[in-house]
């Protein structure tokens, strides 16, 4: 039932695409064109307090210097039947090599994101190797994601202050991430995801992904890993007198590998837009993971939240999480205070105070605090 759902998806998008050839046929149709931006970003770190327990693997320096940026190649096309086409590649500006090996920094990975999006009056379908549509639709209001400024909260904390062994890496910041993002795969790995349009400010999406693991151009083996994932989501953004109220709720579940248990993972997530700038957002998620099969051992929750203040060129924010794994007892949390600058159209200075605490099931702890000052480009 599945295959055959999949194959009339497949056909009824191609007659659509045939039905615009067919009108091209009659008309001179403009050109797709191509634009290019991205960004830069560069950041000083100094860890004021950083107390490693024993047996910490990593031993970082007091003062440190991280960069990341990407270049976007995109494409765009207009068709006379009213279809919008666009394409999307994301090439990672940080793919520097050691030994013929790619930096880990960037996750083994010099193409980011690399998708196409046909969108008309039903919605839009975006296929190739992308985030879900929970993703898509639920990132702009989930808790630190909705509110951060400066350094991204997610992805630096565990960067300028180590986790207990145990409880950073890998593990925890797929659960740190409070996104449903296939975990134990790749958020970025191919799949389909339709996204429909907003009906008295309701959107609704799905996606099919039918391997967890990206970058894989040949016939996959779905005992290797988690595959034939389904993920919907549900989201409503309105307003309710001066409030801005957005809120949504999204599941992903994917079949296990040979020797795992399958994936279920949700999320819910809700923001608050008041007037003079004042923001306020929250998200709870959810995770379970059998253990084997190459998959990353993952069971457990994490809630998260924060308030951002914007005034003229200037934003503040305070973010915060609390995470915990049910069959392991490690926990982090982490908070963080920023402050941003706007210096000019796309030019950004920011500062950004980061307090994380961790703990394993064999009770090493490990806190620490850490201050970083960069700038911020996009283009």
């Amino acid at each position: 039932m599945k295959k055959q759902l999949l194959a009339g998806t497949a056909i009824a998008a191609a007659s659509v695409l045939i039905a615009g050839g067919a009108v091209a046929a009659d008309k001179k149709m403009m050109k797709p064109s191509i634009s290019v931006n991205g960004y830069f970003t560069a950041h000083l770190s100094g860890v004021v307090d950083d107390d490693i327990n024993s047996a910490q693997v990593l031993n970082p320096p007091a003062v440190d210097l991280r960069s990341d940026s990407e270049i976007h190649f995109n494409g765009s096309a207009k068709l006379d039947n009213g279809l919008s086409i666009k394409v999307r590649t994301e090439l990672e500006g940080n793919s520097h090599t050691s030994a013929g090996k790619p930096s880990p920094a960037n996750g083994n990975d010099q193409i980011d994101e690399v998708y196409v999006t046909v969108s008309g009056s039903f919605g839009s379908v975006i296929i190739g190797a992308t985030d879900n549509a929970a993703v898509k639709m639920l990132t702009k209001m989930t808790g630190a994601w909705a509110t951060n400024v400066g350094q991204n909260f997610h992805f630096n904390s565990q960067e300028w202050v180590n986790s207990a062994v145990g409880t950073g890496g890998g593990r925890f910041h797929v659960l740190h991430d409070a996104r449903i993002r296939e975990h134990g795969g790749g958020g970025d790995s191919e799949k389909v995801s339709y996204l429909s349009p907003k009906f008295s400010g309701f959107q609704l999406g799905v996606s099919y992904t039918p391997y967890a693991d990206q970058d894989f151009h040949v016939n996959h083996d779905v005992d290797a890993s988690r595959h034939d994932g389904m993920t919907g989501a549900i989201a409503y953004s309105g307003k309710f007198g001066a409030v801005g109220v957005s809120i949504g709720a999204g599941v992903n579940v994917m079949q296990g590998a040979a020797g795992d248990e399958d994936l279920n993972e949700w999320v819910v997530a809700g923001s608050l837009d008041f007037g003079g700038g004042f923001r306020v957002a929250a998200a709870h998620q959810g995770t379970t993971s059998g253990v084997g099969g190459g998959g990353i051992d993952l069971e457990g929750s994490v809630t998260e939240a924060g308030v951002r203040y914007t005034q003229g060129a200037n934003a503040f924010s305070l973010v915060g999480s609390y995470g915990e794994f049910a069959n392991t007892d490690d926990m982090y949390s982490a908070a963080k205070a920023a402050y941003r600058r706007t210096l000019g159209p796309g030019v950004f200075l920011d500062a950004n105070l980061f307090v994380n605490r961790s703990e394993n099931a064999a009770g090493a702890e490990n806190s620490g605090t850490a201050v970083s000052t960069g700038i911020t480009v996009v283009f």
